[in-house]
């Protein structure tokens, strides 16, 4: 999937399935906005927003992780 189709992402195509908003998906993560914007256009997101959304989703969206820390 092109990075610049989120209309086809599975973010979306989730949502449209259950039939909820992006805000209702914010609010049930708990995240903002704009991570949301990035699992729609593929963009790696930190860890424990990706985890949450894989539970919430039953592993149907799998979010990019965002690699963080390592070492030196």
């Amino acid at each position: 999937m092109p990075a610049h189709d989120y209309e086809n992402s599975d973010l979306e195509l989730w949502l449209r399935k259950k039939h909820m908003s992006t805000n209702e998906f914010v609010q049930l993560v708990g995240c903002s906005r704009p991570v949301v914007w990035k699992v729609k256009k593929g963009l790696p997101i930190c860890p424990l927003y990706a985890k949450r959304i894989m539970e919430i989703t039953l592993n149907e969206v799998n979010p990019k992780v965002e690699l963080v820390g390592g070492r030196r």
